[in-house]
């Protein structure tokens, strides 16, 4: 229960902020209550939808889809009965044959199933032969009945020299008839109206390339684990030049891949075809394609590569200001090693998650059924002659329900992870020093804390945050280059034609932050009401507390960043040059390679946040606990805070008032000690700060 503090022990307002071990110190945490049921509410049932749609996706759905071509009947080539043995799919030729021994075209309405891929043209194949319509009618006018009878039959046909691609299909191997390889064959199976160009086809084949390297993006996971320790315990020893060095690293990567992909424009001969074969675009799509967008990733890639080089030199000071806090957080973080395990625990948290969700994604994908085509034949419309599969509106609709609500998912854990870290330093902050090895079973309590109490309070900021993260980026960094104080011209320049946004910002957004988590774990209030409060809060404070706020973003952003780009790196190396993955014959080839390295950079900054953002909130946690105790009994942060802290804050304690000195010049005094402190506040904030609080918490 809470603790209220007896009237005498107000006597004397001052006295709170003069004695160091004044029992009202804002220490411990307050009685639990129930936060934002509606919320919950509505986060469960989404849930409960998302675990419905699951179990009917596992049931109706079948992953072979995604990674098995099927033929003109819709039958899966290798997966149904009548074509088990026949795992291949291969486009008869249509029309005659050129000299050359090509065929002139390819019947792309209707596949066949075949055992394996012919490699010349000495095999015969059973292809569907020319159909033949009947038209009969019978009746009187006006009631005339119209039959059309449709008769196809299977006739031999030489093969073409085709070559294995993926494991699933035969495609033409123009080179062994000394023809160009991205001939007009190629193009008509690979352009976007081919049966290898359309959307559901290159979505089919990234999900089905992700699905067979899945061990491989396992491991590159693993790797960012280790990472993110390693980061970690950098951090802790070299703050200063790891950051600085990744950072750079990151500048030169991007300047590295946008000359490398903007090569191609300048490039001519022989040197043009080697950086083809080395680019994986043009294994991907046809070479007009490759070329244009190989053009704008290079574009991209300078730029950002630019731009983050312009914000690193902008940044100095914030990088340094950055490093003091990291400090400060590190000597929490490894003095209380319960801390060391929480990371780990939601990088694997996030990697189960993040497998039944692509699992239950994919499934879902593969609950697309088999409908007829309708094929115009002599002027008759008719259906039933080819299959194909196609997504009813209720599909599509489950599958964005699916994607919107795994989001929220993450961005919940992401949210319950910052709760249980805050909950863990307010914890340790409040154990006087000499603090040792910290509280007993911080996660666990803060763990039970957040699911029992403030399930709904996680869910409701976690769906805040996550829509206004772009505007907390950007408006938010604009905000700090608004005034005279600005060192940035540029962003100076910025902020100053769009101050009406940023100011509508910072009176209605601005406060919907992570901050929100921390007054949570204080004062078991509800979101909006905990984010309001820690932004007064903060704003009241001002100076040092206001400006260290969140300033250990660059720090973090720079190792998240820096464990995705290498993870993802080593993704691609592997899918690249390794022959399980990269050989067109092999039943294990990645067709697009770049959406694999993508996604599993994509993880592994994920699982990197984890140990960044440790870093972080740990950071923003201590200066706003410490904040917190300066407020309710000044001189009592003597016995908490650690000295890092206190160093990087500037913090002095108050004299105590003088033995000639009566009642109203110790006040006097006190509040001329305060104000020759760096942190300066006006008398009425004193006087607000000096009143007695107004909730106190207990242990």
């Amino acid at each position: 229960m809470a603790n209220q503090a007896p009237p005498e022990a107000f006597a004397v307002q001052e006295d709170r902020h003069i004695d160091e071990n004044h029992p009202y110190d804002g220490s411990g945490l307050a009685p639990r209550t129930c936060t934002d049921l509606p919320c919950m509410v509505v986060f469960l049932m989404c849930m409960l939808g998302m675990v419905c749609m699951t179990v009917y996706a596992y049931r109706e759905g079948d992953h072979r889809r995604l990674t098995h071509g099927y033929n003109y009947r819709g039958e899966l080539c290798g997966v149904d009965k009548k074509v088990r043995d026949k795992p291949l799919v291969y486009w008869c030729a249509s029309g005659r044959m050129l000299e050359s021994g090509a065929p002139a075209a390819l019947d792309l309405d209707f596949p066949a199933c075949v055992e394996k891929c012919p490699h010349d043209d000495t095999v015969n194949m059973a292809c569907l032969g020319v159909e033949q319509v009947k038209v009969q009618e019978s009746g009187e006018e006006p009631f005339i009945t119209r039959r059309t009878v449709v008769t196809q039959s299977t006739v031999s046909q030489s093969s073409y020299p085709c070559k294995e691609f993926g494991g699933l299909y035969c495609l033409p191997h123009m080179s062994a008839l000394g023809l160009p390889k991205d001939g007009a064959l190629m193009r008509s199976l690979t352009d976007s109206s081919g049966p290898l160009g359309t959307p559901w086809a290159r979505v089919t084949a990234a999900a089905g390339g992700l699905y067979r390297c899945r061990f491989l993006v396992a491991g590159c996971l693993v790797v960012a684990v280790v990472l993110g320790y390693g980061y970690l315990l950098l951090l802790r020893t070299h703050a200063e030049p790891l950051v600085k060095t990744t950072l750079l690293m990151l500048v030169v990567l991007l300047l590295v891949m946008g000359v490398y992909f903007m090569a191609g424009s300048v490039l001519r001969g022989g040197a043009l075809e080697g950086w083809e074969a080395r680019n994986c675009l043009f294994r991907e799509m046809d070479q007009a394609a490759a070329r244009g967008i190989s053009v704008a990733v290079g574009i991209l890639s300078f730029v950002l590569g630019l731009a983050l080089l312009i914000c690193a030199c902008a940044a100095q000071e914030q990088i340094l200001t950055a490093l003091d806090c990291v400090e400060a957080a590190c000597e929490c973080i490894f003095s209380m090693p319960s801390l060391l395990v929480q990371p780990l625990l939601e990088g694997i948290w996030r990697i189960c998650m993040a497998a039944v969700l692509i699992s239950g994604f994919t499934s879902l994908l593969s609950t697309a059924t088999m409908k007829a085509n309708y094929l115009d034949i002599k002027g008759e419309r008719v259906g039933g002659l080819t299959w194909s599969l196609s997504f009813s509106d209720e599909q599509r609709a489950m599958v964005a329900y699916f994607v919107l609500g795994g989001i929220w998912l993450l961005e919940l854990s992401g949210a319950l992870s910052q709760f249980v870290l805050s909950y863990s330093v307010v914890l340790w902050y409040y154990t006087p020093k000499p603090k040792g090895l910290g509280p007993n079973s911080p996660l666990i309590r803060g763990f039970v804390v957040g699911v029992i109490f403030h399930l709904g309070t996680l869910a409701l900021g976690a769906l805040l945050t996550c829509l206004l993260r772009p505007a907390h980026v950007l408006f938010g960094s604009l905000a700090q280059q608004v005034g005279p104080e600005s060192k940035n011209p540029l962003c100076g320049a910025i902020a100053k034609c769009l101050s009406c946004c940023i100011e509508r910002y910072q009176k209605y957004l601005q406060h919907l932050s992570g901050h929100a988590y921390i007054d949570v774990c204080i004062s078991s209030a509800s979101f909006c009401t905990a984010a309001q409060n820690s932004a007064d809060f903060l704003a009241h404070e001002g100076g040092k507390v206001s400006a260290l706020s969140g300033a250990c973003f660059v720090a973090c952003l720079a190792g998240v960043l820096g464990i995705g780009a290498v993870v993802g790196l080593l993704c691609y190396y592997c899918l690249a040059f390794s022959w399980q993955w990269a050989a067109d014959d092999s039943p294990h080839y990645v067709a697009n390679v770049h959406f694999v390295a993508l996604a599993t950079a994509s993880l592994a900054a994920s699982i990197a946040a984890c140990f960044t953002l440790l870093v972080n909130h740990a950071a923003d946690t201590l200066i706003y606990v410490f904040a917190w105790n300066k407020r309710h009994a000044h001189n009592t942060v003597q016995k908490y805070a650690p000295d890092s802290l206190a160093d990087m804050t500037e913090y002095r304690p108050i004299s105590k008032p003088g033995s000639t000195t009566g009642k109203q010049s110790g006040v006097l005094g006190a509040f001329g000690s305060m104000f020759q402190s760096k942190w300066k506040k006006s008398s009425e904030e004193e006087e607000h700060v000096v009143g007695p609080p107004e909730r106190t918490l207990s242990t």
